[in-house]
């Protein structure tokens, strides 16, 4: 038996970029000059490309992380085949706002990128909508007592509940299809650094 979890709506994938203080520092005076904003240099191909990369995800040097946001008009739907066995708004899964949980729900407060030595750290973050993400759960006898949501409350010191993985029987369900749109695009500077 197949089961299908759609989540729907709109949230963020970061990219988590650490990139050598000189070459931070460089970057910088190119941005002063310019007078522009930060998205106009990191998301520019032109730019990376001066640097040695093709595409901003190749910046990522601690990876890609996706963050589904808990609110009213983002819906996560369980299927069947064609038979909806639930649908709900996202928002459902965020225990500040729920009295009685009815999913098994892990709550971890805020993720944090330490910053590492010699290094400025930044999140390249687009925000996406659509099809945020398709999994699939594959067993003889579907539980949904089984199913677990790992939500978070912040990333760094910006309030952003979000779902961050869903679980089956202990094991992490990976995303096997989306279908989205790019909304916008921004730059964040974690730890920025002191002139």
């Amino acid at each position: 038996m197949s089961v299908v979890l759609n989540l729907f709506g709109e949230g963020l994938r970061c990219w988590v970029c650490d990139i050598p203080l000189a070459q931070f520092q460089e970057m910088s005076a190119i941005k002063e000059r310019h007078q522009l904003p930060w998205e106009r240099l990191f998301f520019d191909f032109d730019f990376i490309k001066h640097y040695g990369f093709d595409h901003w995800s190749e910046m990522a040097t601690r990876g890609e992380y996706r963050f589904f946001a808990l609110k009213k008009n983002n819906s996560i739907e369980l299927k069947e085949k064609r038979k909806t066995l639930f649908k709900i708004d996202a928002d459902e899964l965020d225990l500040n706002f729920t009295l009685f949980p009815i999913f098994n729900v892990n709550v971890e407060d805020n993720i944090r990128f330490p910053q590492l030595p010699g290094m400025q750290t930044i999140l390249l973050v687009e925000q996406e909508t659509g099809m945020f993400g398709k999994f699939e759960i594959q067993t003889t006898n579907f539980d949904v007592n089984q199913l677990q949501f790992l939500t978070l409350h912040a990333i760094e010191s910006y309030q952003y509940p979000s779902l961050v993985e869903v679980y089956y029987a202990g094991e992490q369900l990976k995303v096997v299809s989306e279908d989205l749109v790019v909304r916008g695009s921004g730059v964040m500077l974690l730890h920025e650094l002191d002139d």
